[in-house]
């Protein structure tokens, strides 16, 4: 009998006795594939990096179309006349390409003109305004921002009747939220002018953050009459309301200034003493700020500006605006913000 015949015999066999034959055994298992990764440099896995979305702010007063010569002497009458500074305000604006814009004294003045910003915004393509009739009205690019809420109410009637505005607005790439509020405080060196204007402070924050339920991030920019001296602590006196309410200097926490003239003051009067002389359109250079903006907490400053125009010139030694009319008393405050997306 063949060992194949038998082998067979035999299962059959057991089978009927009920015992199963011995099991074959299994295959030895494949050696195990080798880790790549001790092979391989694979690099860690890149920690997240929290997104943002930034923004460009500008405060800016423009000089009422309502002033006269009187309040500037040294200067020709036809360079304080609105309809001749009206297109230089507007190249400013344009070439400092702010998001958010906030104005002061946009007052009344003589008709056909009810305010300035009615023959301004015009010339302002891709801007849209806020409160556009008040006299501390906000402007924002429509390509990025579209409003959700906004609001306006008086601070003060004691001295100067005093306003402020506040517009929710919603950054239409993320969908993110912003709050930014626009005021022009009483003006005055005296003791009831410091007080008049830590009123209207806290009027301003608190109207503002009872507004402000989301919690959205926060800019209040304006012209706060206010020179920027400092206390014992680095801080800017008389305004502790702003800083009660969690903001800060945007000037004193930008990462880099980016002042074309330095020590360019905020207030410029339309010119400045030059060898003792006053010249029409020579830039101020005391380097106090009275016009601002502040940024609550969560609002990262990028940049910070006083912003003196497209170019500037130089005559005898002293920094100039460009040639021709000078747009306002003020200089613009520019900031580059950004914020983290929750």
């Amino acid at each position: 009998m063949s060992t194949g015949r038998r082998t067979l015999l035999l299962g059959a066999l057991g089978a009927l006795a009920g015992c199963a034959a011995p099991a074959a055994a299994a295959p030895d298992p494949p050696d195990p594939v080798p880790s790549t990764s001790a092979t391989l440099d694979v690099p860690p896995t890149p920690a997240l990096v929290p997104r943002v979305w930034t923004f460009r702010a500008m405060t800016y007063n423009t000089l009422s179309g309502a002033r006269s010569r009187s309040a500037f002497p040294h200067a020709r009458a036809s360079d304080i006349r609105f309809e001749n500074r009206v297109p230089v305000l507007a190249e400013w604006i344009l070439d400092a390409r702010p998001d958010v814009l906030a104005i002061q004294e946009n007052e009344p003045m003589r008709a056909p003109i009810l305010r300035p910003l009615r023959s301004l915004l015009p010339l302002l393509h891709g801007y849209a305004a806020v409160q556009p009739d008040c006299d501390v009205p906000i402007l924002y690019r429509t390509s990025v921002f579209r409003v959700a809420d906004s609001g306006f109410r008086v601070l003060s009637r004691k001295r100067l009747v005093r306003n402020g505005t506040w517009a929710r607005l919603v950054h239409k790439a993320t969908g993110a939220e912003l709050m930014v509020a626009n005021t022009h405080l009483d003006p005055g060196d005296g003791d009831g002018a410091v007080r008049q204007r830590i009123v209207e402070l806290e009027i301003l924050t608190e109207w503002v953050a009872e507004a402000n339920t989301g919690g959205a991030p926060l800019v209040l920019l304006g012209d706060f009459n206010v020179r920027d001296t400092r206390d014992r602590d680095g801080l800017v006196r008389n305004v502790d309301p702003v800083y009660a309410a969690g903001l800060r200097n945007s000037a004193d926490v930008a990462e880099k200034i980016t002042t074309k003239v330095s020590d360019a003051s905020t207030f410029g009067g339309l010119g400045t003493e030059v060898a003792g002389k006053w010249r029409y359109g020579a830039i101020r250079r005391t380097g106090q700020a009275i016009d601002y903006i502040w940024v609550g907490q969560d609002v990262r400053v990028r940049a910070y500006q006083v912003y003196t125009g497209p170019s500037v010139r130089t005559i005898d030694g002293a920094a100039f605006f460009a040639e021709g009319v000078v747009p306002s008393d003020h200089c613009p405050v520019v900031a580059d913000l950004s914020v983290p997306l929750s």
